[in-house]
Order: structure tokens, then sequence, then C-alpha cells
């Protein structure tokens, strides 16, 4: 198989079309593993590759199958044509600024050179003197020098010589039509050819770089003697350009929600963390240690020792701050959310919603709708097995001082440690912006932590009971 004749570009799209998490740094260790001989062999070893690279679930490695299959069905001249329709795109949108700044440039000279020559035309056409002028002054000594009688023999050989230089004006029409309209007409057709010269040497461009790519791959087979490291990184940057490329000019910009501080997948691993085992149910798992030492004792095997197995029997309860100053934050709390009801593997997950500070009532929507009362919702946690997570920026978003959001804040928290031992808060605001606000006040009450992949894992710490 060749790297370069795969539709490798083409299923990553497809891929975060369908929701996976890829980045271009996901792409690029692809193409490195590629390129150091792994998923060579056969299309299943370059499924495995992919699916060890990009898949990290069930419900990703359905969509993966799903899309290596209608991808790696269609031939491989389809990717190398989209390849070749972009590359013409590209030079067609190069040759035709180019042609339409000529003709622009050539129409200016016409109208400046036309525009010059009719004055000029027009000012000699004033200056020559007229025809009528110059043959006027003939005839008159001829009359006053003749007497009166005899006036039969002077009247007819008089006008023949006064008619014969009639014809004398036509070369003058004749310089002027040749020195003005015929020069300019001239000068536009100059023009109108050299713009069609130069389009057709524009297509001829073109129809040299079809006949170019459409030979390329065997060529470069042939001739490239770049070193291997070289080869990789051109090879790298090429297809890493060609998938930005291909991403902006599809809508004009990048949709991306990876600029969040925690990714959903980080998200899901670090729920994994929050774990509290017991040892539940049936005895059906193999007590190795008490095994070994009933053998010791009795000196044989008799019967082995079973235990129950271990369960995670944690319960979270998520509070989350909606509305006001946290309106910038919701798609960072849907997606808190979202994770830890579907890919942490807790017990039970129970999420409540309030606004600035949860007194009287919380809410089971982000609406605020559906309302339970706080001393309800104090009633169904276990002291043993519940763990309490705040998301809320505590006030650090205004930069403020709120003397009664900090007496009710405290309130609730007292009330709220008498049911259960673990509690964390989770601040979406950076820690240097606590200091002189509300949620400065509030991090000295219980372990408050900055969102990111840092302390989210901390905080997931302390709801375990690891770290105080």
């Amino acid at each position: 198989m060749i790297i370069d004749e795969l539709p490798l570009l083409e299923l990553f799209h497809r891929l975060q079309e369908a929701g996976l998490p890829l980045g271009i740094d996901e792409y690029h260790l692809l193409l490195r593993s590629l390129q150091a001989g792994f998923g060579l062999p056969n299309r299943a070893a370059l499924a495995r590759l992919c699916c060890n690279l990009w898949v990290k679930s069930a419900e990703e490695k359905q969509i993966f199958d799903y899309h290596f299959e209608q991808v790696m069905q269609k031939p491989v001249s389809q990717s190398k044509a989209v390849v070749f329709t972009s590359i013409t795109e590209v030079e067609q949108q190069k040759v035709t600024p180019r042609l339409i700044r000529y003709g622009a440039l050539g129409g200016i000279v016409v109208l400046i050179l036309g525009s010059v020559l009719m004055v000029q035309s027009f000012n000699n056409n004033q200056q020559k003197p007229t025809p009528a002028s110059s043959s006027t002054p003939t005839p008159t000594p001829t009359s006053s020098s003749t007497p009166t009688p005899t006036p039969t023999k002077t009247f007819t050989p008089s006008p023949t010589p006064t008619q014969i230089p009639t014809p004398i004006p036509t070369p003058i029409i004749s310089d002027n039509f040749f020195t003005s309209e015929n020069f300019l007409l001239i000068l536009i057709t100059l023009v109108l050819g050299s713009v069609m010269l130069l389009s057709r040497i524009s297509r001829a461009k073109r129809r040299k770089l079809a006949d170019k790519f459409s030979t390329q791959p065997n060529q470069n087979r042939k001739i490239t003697t770049l070193p291997a490291q070289l080869n990789k990184r051109e090879t790298d940057e090429i297809q890493i350009a060609q998938t930005l490329r291909k991403a902006v000019t599809k809508q004009g910009f990048l949709l991306n929600t990876n600029y969040l501080p925690v990714t959903r997948r980080q998200m899901k691993q670090s729920w994994r963390y929050l774990r509290r085992l017991v040892r539940e149910g049936l005895a059906v798992e193999l007590d190795v240690e008490a095994t070994v030492n009933e053998i010791g004792r009795q000196g044989m095997l008799l019967e082995p020792v079973f235990v129950p197995p271990r369960v995670n029997r944690i319960e979270l309860i998520l509070l989350i701050d909606r509305d006001g100053s946290m309106v910038p934050f919701h798609s960072l709390s849907q997606r808190l959310a979202q994770t830890a009801l579907q890919g942490s593997g807790l017990h039970q997950v129970k999420i409540y919603y309030f606004h600035n500070c949860p007194t009287g009532y919380l809410y089971h929507d982000p609406a605020h709708v559906e309302a339970e009362p706080v001393s309800k919702v104090f009633q169904h946690l276990h002291s043993q097995r519940t763990s309490v997570l705040i998301f809320s920026d505590g006030g650090a978003a205004c930069g403020r001082w709120n003397p009664e959001r900090i007496e009710l804040t405290a309130e609730f928290l007292q009330q709220l440690r008498q049911q259960v031992r673990y509690l964390a808060w989770l601040n979406p605001m950076p820690r240097n912006r606590w200091q002189g606000t509300t949620a400065g006040e509030i991090a000295c009450m219980l372990p408050m932590f900055e969102f990111n992949r840092r302390g989210l894992d901390e905080a997931i710490a302390v709801l375990r009971g690891k770290t105080n």
C-alpha cells in the first residue's frame, strides 16, 4: 500500500463530522506511524492502526467501522481527481485576476490615446484655411480692368479657368481620416488581440499542468532522491496543509469545539478515577490471599475462599451555577454534566442547577423550572458514598466583593457538611482572578480548583477522599 494513494484525508474529515474528537495532532500521528511502517501490509492492518490511534470507545468503534468501509470502497482515482481539481481551481483563480488587470490597463491606454488623438485632430481642423477663401481673390482684377462695351466675348472664356481647381479639398479629408479614426481602430484591435493571446497562453498553461499531474505519481517514484527524513517531513507538511485547506475552503471557517480547557475525552478519563469500591453481592470472586492462608493452616486445599466482587458505589451530586456571569461557561458546564452521566461509570449521578448561591431551592433543569427544596435533597444523601462537586465562578467573573453572597454560601456549605464528607469546588475563572472577589473568600471555606485538566484531577482526588 502506498501512503499517497490512501484516502486518509477523506476518512479523517468524515470522522470529524461524525463527532469524534480528532485534531491535526491525531492526523499527524497517523502519518508518522504509516511512514514508520505500521498499518501498511493490508487493509485490516490499516484499520487496526487507525482504531488504536483515533478510537477510544465502543461507540466510536462502530462509527469508525462504518466510515472506514465507505471510504475504502472508493477507487484511488477519485481522491487524485479531488486534488487535481483543487489545484486547477487555484491556478484559474491566479490567472483570472491577471487577465482582468491586463484588460483594464489596455482599456485605459486606449481611452487616453483616443482622447489625445481626437483633441489633436479637432485643433488641426480649426487651424487649416478653407478652400473657398483662397479662390475668391482671382476674379476681382479681371472685372475692374475690362471696359463696359463687348460683354459677350469676355463672358465666355472667364468661367472656364475659375471652375478648374474645385477637386482640391479631397486629399485633406483622407489625411484627417487616416490620422484619427483609422489609427484608433488599429490600436483597439491590437489591445483586443493581446488580451486574446494572453487568455490562450493561460489555457495552454492549464493544459500543461493537467498533463503534468496526470503523469506525476509514476514520475515522482523514479526521480525523487531526497533523504528519508526530509521526505517524511515534507510529506507531513503537505498533507497537513491540505487538511487545513480543505477544512477552511469547505465552509469558510473551522467548526471546532476543542477550545475548552478540558476536552470531552479528558473529562471521561478523569471521571473514571472517581471510585469508591465496596464488596457487595454473592461471593463469586476468588480471594487468593485468604485461600493461601487457609492452605497454610490446614496443609492442603480443602475449599477455596470466595468473596463478593468490588462494586463502585459512589454517588455524585453535581451543582451547576447557571445564567448571569456563568453564561459564557454554559457549554463547559454542559460538557461536564454529559460526561458525568454517560462515560463516567459512576453508580449514581444527580445534577442540580442554581443561580449565584444555592439557597432555598435547587432545580433539575437549566431553565430553573422544576424546583426541589434543599432540605429534601439533603435527605437522600449518603454520608459515606456521596460526593458533591460545585461548578461556579463564585463572583470572580464580575470581579466583585459581595458580603451577602459570602454569608449565604457559608451557610449552605455548613448545612452540606453535616450530610456529606467529600466536597469540592471547580471555578472556570483562572486562579489569579479570585483575589479580592467573593471567590477568594469562598476558597478559604472549602477546596476550590481552577477548571483545567490538573484542577479537575485534583478535585476528583478530594471527592475520593485522598487529599483534604
